[in-house]
């Protein structure tokens, strides 16, 4: 019985390995030329920036189903997994709400609008990297970015139900 092995030939390994580097040449340049670490760097400094807001204005939207206590708390430990030397900072800041109603909807707005700028990042970085032009309105392009935030927040919805659910 024979045996069969399959051997490259040292010329198909050159091949192989100079596509190989002109792949990851080819890959590096467009990198570079679409300025890819400026927009990870944005990414990443506007989704530093929008996480806290995001968290506390879902901290005080959860409020109106559920026990501000509760509220607070989800809040709070699910931000000290990431940041636990902040716990206490975060837990002030939560619980700490607007007393009137105006004053209240307009630190929502607020908080959301700043939270919302992470996924304007993102939208121009995607479509540098497809090389498209954004062509849509002021108007459109806030309400994508508010369609984006909504399934956000109804994630953390969803996550602050099953965690519920988990802990009984």
């Amino acid at each position: 019985m024979a045996t069969h092995t399959l051997a490259l030939k040292p010329s198909a390994l050159v091949g192989l390995g100079r596509r190989t580097w002109q792949t990851a040449w080819d890959a590096t340049a467009l990198f570079v030329a679409d300025q890819g670490l400026s927009w990870a760097g944005a990414i990443g400094l506007y989704l530093f920036l929008s996480v806290p807001p995001l968290m506390v204005a879902v901290a005080w939207i959860a409020r109106v189903v559920a026990p501000p206590e509760a509220a607070d708390a989800f809040v709070v430990e699910q931000v000290a997994k990431y940041v636990p030397a902040q716990a206490d900072l975060l837990a002030g800041i939560v619980s700490a709400t607007p007393s009137s109603i105006p004053a209240a909807a307009g630190s929502i707005a607020l908080l959301l609008f700043s939270a919302s700028r992470a996924f304007a990042a993102m939208t121009s970085a995607i479509n540098v990297m497809w090389m498209r032009v954004d062509e849509l309105t002021f108007w459109r392009r806030n309400l994508l970015r508010l369609g984006m935030l909504a399934v956000s927040l109804a994630l953390v919805g969803l996550a602050a139900v099953a965690d519920g659910l988990v802990a009984r």
